[in-house]
């Protein structure tokens, strides 16, 4: 199994996502969606509200080798995440 995380921000801009990811040193591929490009494409941008302006909502996909979406969990609160649990019982199904 892959993971690839993408955060729509800049790598180096004001939220500091090049510190975030080399403080934790993590071991899987990371997109920096500068340009909401991939964000608007699966359906998750976020351009106003309350906690958020110009990110993507919290969003886990389970993509299958072919490229189809089996799963797809979407948050509407910068605060609200799929579980790790919910994930898991994604993939053993």
């Amino acid at each position: 199994m892959d993971v690839v995380f993408i955060a729509a921000q800049k790598i180096d801009g004001i939220t500091g996502g090049r510190k975030f990811i080399e403080k934790r040193g993590y071991r899987f591929p990371i997109l920096f969606d500068a340009q909401r490009e991939t964000t608007r494409a699966f359906g998750v941008y976020h351009l106003v509200g309350i906690d958020a302006f110009r990110i993507a909502y919290p969003a886990a996909f389970l993509i299958d080798p072919s490229g189809k979406i089996l799963w797809i969990a979407v948050s509407r609160s910068q605060t609200e995440l799929p579980t790790i649990d919910e994930f898991l019982g994604a993939i053993d199904k």
